[in-house]
């Protein structure tokens, strides 16, 4: 399944995925960023104030590649692409997803 159909930040789930979703098994990323892709689409269909706009939600990879540096130390380096385009500062809401 990908969700949205179309577009550069689409979601995957794969057929093995969906075992996680039984009781007592924990979600994965897959199904992390698929919810929160899907939320946001309803954020914004459903916004009379381009909330969506306000929000900025990084990967579930962003914590563990920042995360990732040399004795467990913060990378700024390694996730430097992925705030250059987008003003953390201007958003309301910052949401940095840690899936361990």
């Amino acid at each position: 399944v990908v969700y949205p159909p179309t577009g550069r930040q689409q979601a995957y789930v794969e057929f093995s995925d969906l075992e996680r979703l039984d009781d007592e098994e924990f979600l994965n990323d897959n199904l992390i960023m698929f919810y929160i892709r899907w939320a946001m689409e309803n954020v914004h269909a459903r916004s009379k104030d381009a909330l969506d706009k306000r929000i900025h939600i990084f990967n579930t990879f962003f914590y563990s590649k920042l995360t990732g540096g040399k004795r467990g130390g913060i990378d700024y380096s390694a996730v430097s692409k992925w705030t250059s385009k987008v003003d953390i500062f201007d958003k309301d809401y910052v949401v940095v997803p840690i899936n361990e």
